[in-house]
């Protein structure tokens, strides 16, 4: 009995999880491991993007930094950036055992006497 429990639910889990994976592009990444650059969007695709937010109001021009190409050197937000492959929008502990947001305040306490948790953890992966 117990071994079709187990079998029932790791073939559950299975499914579960390539359905979560199929439909929200989910890729969790380690401290020190960057992705590849833009990987989904491109740079000019990413500005453009950008000029349709700030045009529908949704965000302002202030901040922004382009080239004379009209690349964003710096102030896009971050949601783009992660739909882009820019960097990952969630990243595991130096454990494994816990996903956290990269914006969480977990990743700038202070672990030991002088490194954060994110730059404990960069400093294992590398």
């Amino acid at each position: 009995m117990h071994k079709i429990i187990k079998i029932t639910l790791g073939a559950f889990l299975i499914v579960l999880g390539s359905a979560i994976a199929a439909t929200a592009q989910l890729t969790i990444g380690e401290p020190g491991e960057l992705p590849t650059g833009y990987i989904h969007l491109s740079p000019t695709e990413v500005a453009e993007r950008v000029d349709n937010m700030i045009e529908a109001g949704e965000i302002t021009s202030n901040g922004l930094v382009r080239t004379k190409s009209g690349i964003i050197l710096s102030g896009t937000p971050h949601s783009l950036l992660i739909e882009a492959g820019v960097f990952y929008e969630y990243y595991s502990d130096c454990r494994y055992d816990t996903v956290y947001r990269y914006d969480d305040p977990y990743w700038a306490e202070v672990k030991g006497a002088w490194m954060t948790n994110w730059q404990f953890c960069h400093m294992l992966n590398r």
